[in-house]
């Protein structure tokens, strides 16, 4: 009987360890934007879920967005996505596709923060690689469950 019991626990070890996934860092997973600011040296657009539909999947070193305004426009209003790399709290966008082609090729460093199942997204930050950009993002995301 004692015997019967070895094969069982090898059993239940193996199936516990099979459900063990590999630890994703925090800005992994699906995100809809509840707000944000996007600044020009001369305008300064808000927007938030009551006129925006955003969402932001990041996963396995890749990016992807897409937006719609609610309401009056149909129409896909922004999409891009490409990798990405996070040194700390440094989360750099290097642009594979976009609504913008001109955006094509480029890469744009921001500034995040996760709390709990907020995402605060901002930059491009004051560092070397964001220096100079003639426009500034705010926006905050909430996790998808």
């Amino acid at each position: 009987m004692k015997y019967a019991s070895v094969p069982l626990t090898i059993v239940l070890c193996l199936a516990l360890l099979g459900c063990v996934s590999e630890k994703k860092n925090a800005i992994e997973g699906t995100w809809r934007v509840v707000a944000g600011t996007m600044k020009t040296a001369d305008t300064t657009v808000s927007y938030s879920q009551t006129n925006l539909f955003g969402m932001k999947m990041i996963v396995d070193n890749q990016w992807a967005i897409f937006g719609q305004p609610l309401g009056d426009g149909d129409t896909l209003a922004y999409y891009g996505g490409g990798t990405y790399t996070l040194e700390g709290n440094i989360y750099t966008e290097s642009i594979k596709y976009n609504i913008i082609k001109s955006r094509v090729g480029r890469t744009i460093p921001f500034e995040v923060e996760v709390r709990n199942d907020t995402l605060i997204q901002k930059g491009p930050p004051h560092t070397a690689q964001g220096a100079g950009s003639p426009w500034e993002l705010y926006e905050v995301w909430v996790r998808v469950k």
